[in-house]
């Protein structure tokens, strides 16, 4: 969120999950800039290949990795094999829900799963269109 309370919408370089944590990655903006100032973060991943597809949000609490947090994400994700470690500002996320949307191949209705650390894993289906 900005100063004002508005949130900022901006790219992240990536959501990992690596070593015991889900992480994010950004290069150093003023989204990164608001999360060091106000922890809460929701990041949308939508589908690559079609408009229609699975989409997912994360919802959480995002705190700076230090740098054993770091390296132990460095050593366990080999995407990031020979990327340069300073240009990211990376946060481990402490998840407060996931919801992941998309097409129900059954029903052919919408597929709507949610995921809280309190309530479990939840779906339902609603009429799409």
């Amino acid at each position: 969120m900005r100063s004002s309370g508005w949130p900022r919408l901006s790219e992240t370089s990536g959501v990992l999950i690596a070593a015991g944590h889900v992480w994010l990655l950004m290069i150093p903006s003023a989204k990164s800039s608001d999360v060091e100032r106000d922890g809460r973060v929701a990041v949308h991943c939508g589908s690559p290949t079609d408009e229609w597809g699975v989409s997912a949000r994360l919802t959480g609490w995002a705190r700076a990795a230090d740098d054993g947090m770091r390296g132990r994400l460095f050593e366990h994700a080999p995407s990031l094999a020979g990327r340069d470690e300073a240009s990211l500002s990376i946060y481990a996320l402490t998840l407060t829900e996931v919801v992941v949307t998309g097409p129900d191949p059954e029903s052919g209705e919408i597929a709507i799963e949610w995921w809280t650390p309190g309530g479990g894993l939840r779906r339902t289906t609603r009429p799409g269109g």
